[in-house]
């Protein structure tokens, strides 16, 4: 994997490619489903999802109990606006890890995602819940946590996880200096969530004159804009964002 390590994923593709065309006796297909999930993700990487999928498949049907497989292949079926999306069947890949891994807070989490997406809040809330405790203070599953209480109409909750979520970016954002255009993004988002729009606004201008290119500073100016009801700011900052992000499905 060191081409795909070093950002070389055409090389990677060829090796993977020699290295399934020797796969015709027995003893060389053994370790193929590897090869083929290995080549899944570089597939992903050049955002060829109907590819990725045909591997993943195929990697299952060699070992049917390969949990990193499976959960791969439910993130590309769960995939939006691609040719290989399919909720029912990522559903069920998504639950096939989870009963390979019970306790790998990652699956659970992408299962919470699923049932979201599907509109089974209760679901959702479960598998997020038992996720969270594994991993308490995970950014990503705090978001999750936040997502899955509103869904499921539980508001005071959303709220105690969104602020503890606010809490948990400020921390990191006063360790770093100086703080990431990563950080200053979710930290942005967090303010959002608790409606804190003006310490959003300033947060989003940070990022933005840390990295003028990123287009992420745009799109959160946007978020802020729309949410105090400023429409024609909104459409001006998310125009200027699709502009310099063409590629970003959200």
């Amino acid at each position: 994997m060191g081409y795909a390590a070093n950002d070389e994923p055409e090389k990677a593709r060829q090796m993977f490619d020699k290295a399934l065309s020797y796969a015709d006796s027995e003893q060389a297909s053994q370790g193929q489903e590897l090869v083929r999930y290995q080549r899944a993700l570089i597939s992903l990487q050049e955002n060829r999802p109907t590819d990725a999928r045909a591997d993943l498949e195929a990697a299952l049907v060699l070992n049917p109990h390969f949990a990193e497989a499976h959960s791969l292949l439910a993130v590309v079926l769960a995939g939006a606006c691609t040719p290989a999306r399919h909720m029912d069947a990522a559903l069920r890949e998504a639950q096939a890890a989870a009963a390979q891994r019970p306790d790998d807070a990652r699956v659970l989490s992408l299962l919470a995602s699923i049932h979201l997406q599907m509109g089974d809040s209760a679901a959702a809330l479960s598998e997020a819940q038992r996720a969270s405790q594994l991993t308490p203070n995970s950014p990503e599953l705090l978001a999750l946590l936040g997502q899955a209480y509103s869904a499921a109409g539980a508001y005071d909750d959303a709220l105690a996880v969104q602020q503890q979520l606010l809490r948990l970016w400020q921390d990191m954002s006063a360790q770093q200096e100086p703080a990431t255009v990563d950080t200053l993004i979710a930290l942005g988002d967090a303010y959002i969530a608790v409606s804190d729009y003006t310490n959003a606004q300033a947060t989003y201008q940070r990022a933005e004159a840390l990295a003028p290119d990123d287009p992420r500073g745009v799109r959160g100016r946007g978020n802020v804009a729309f949410w105090q009801g400023r429409s024609h700011d909104a459409i001006a900052a998310y125009e200027q964002w699709a502009q310099r992000a063409p590629q970003d499905p959200t």
